[in-house]
């Protein structure tokens, strides 16, 4: 039994409070036969830089779809990563351009 995630997809919107912000909503299904516990999500640049990053606890059993919204500043015509964990330490990867 793993507990086994995937980002499904990423919406990147540019915020309406801030000007090179953008509200990011991350779609995660858990793909696994037991509950996944999300507990960090991460956006970085190419070259690793980490840009933004938020330490939660998500719950999904599974065949569940859950989302984490968030902001970041980022920067325009760039391309980013966005990196879920679970506690286990099973990770998705999911490549954005802004």
């Amino acid at each position: 039994m793993a507990e086994i995630i995937r980002i499904e997809g990423v919406s990147a919107k540019p915020s309406e409070k801030k000007p090179g912000t953008y509200s990011l909503k991350v779609y995660i299904k858990n793909v696994g036969e037991e509950n996944a516990e999300i507990n960090s999500i991460y956006v970085l640049n190419i070259y690793g830089n980490v840009f933004c990053a938020e330490v939660l606890n998500l719950t999904l059993s599974p065949g569940d779809v859950g989302y984490i919204s968030l902001e970041c500043e980022l920067e325009k015509m760039s391309q980013y990563f966005v990196k879920v964990s679970t506690r286990k330490g099973y990770e998705s990867l999911y490549s954005i351009s802004i």
